[in-house]
């Protein structure tokens, strides 16, 4: 994908996409769905119980924050879309390199 600032991407399909925490405007955690990044996005979104925790505990921790603390949630925001496993594992990379060197992407490790 080109860094075109008005490039639509449908996040019905399979893709990277980010976890914003709009309170800092920034991608805290890239993430990836092999069939539709929205509905991936919503395990996210939806109830935070231990027992069907998502991503690392470091995630965990700031989602609960977030909600339950400062009752905000993360928003979506699809950087690429992608027909393939092996594309969606390079473009994945790519992104969390990419978001790192700009101070963002801290809880992927």
């Amino acid at each position: 994908m080109s860094d075109e600032p008005n490039k639509q991407i449908d996040p019905l399909k399979s893709g990277v996409f980010g976890l914003v925490d709009p309170a800092i405007d920034a991608v805290i955690y890239v993430a990836s769905s092999e069939v539709n990044m929205y509905k991936a996005f919503q395990k996210y979104t939806g109830k935070l119980a231990l027992s069907k925790q998502v991503g690392s505990m470091d995630l965990y921790r700031y989602l609960s924050v977030m909600r339950y603390r400062h009752g905000t949630y993360v928003t979506l925001k699809c950087l690429e879309e992608c027909s393939s496993r092996e594309e969606i594992k390079h473009a994945k990379k790519k992104w969390v390199a990419k978001l790192q060197a700009k101070g963002e992407a801290f809880l992927n490790k």
